[in-house]
């Protein structure tokens, strides 16, 4: 993406939320407005979801900061060890189940 539109490349590297939702808009739009025949539309009720690969930059786990915080990343390299994360919940909600 980044050869075809330089200054989209960055829109989408900053504020990946906003794009890809936009993405997900026109691919779905232009499929069922110019793909579709008039009777798959009738039973076309699925949106499209755009999935993006091979960023321009890869980085590693260790070299993140906070500057790549809210921001796209793409991340390079093999997992050798993994570690059982427990959240610590702040809110919780339980529902009756008999209610």
């Amino acid at each position: 993406m980044y050869e075809f539109d330089p200054k989209l490349y960055l829109y989408l590297i900053r504020y990946p939320p906003e794009i890809i939702i936009t993405f997900d808009e026109i691919v779905t739009d232009i499929f069922y407005n110019q793909i579709l025949s008039l009777e798959e539309k009738e039973n076309w009720f699925h949106p499209i979801r755009v999935r993006l690969i091979d960023l321009k930059e890869k980085n590693r786990i260790r070299d993140l900061t906070h500057k790549n915080l809210n921001s796209l990343i793409s991340i390079q390299g093999i997992f050798l060890w993994l570690s059982k994360v427990i959240p610590e919940p702040r809110e919780m909600f339980f529902y009756c189940t008999v209610c």
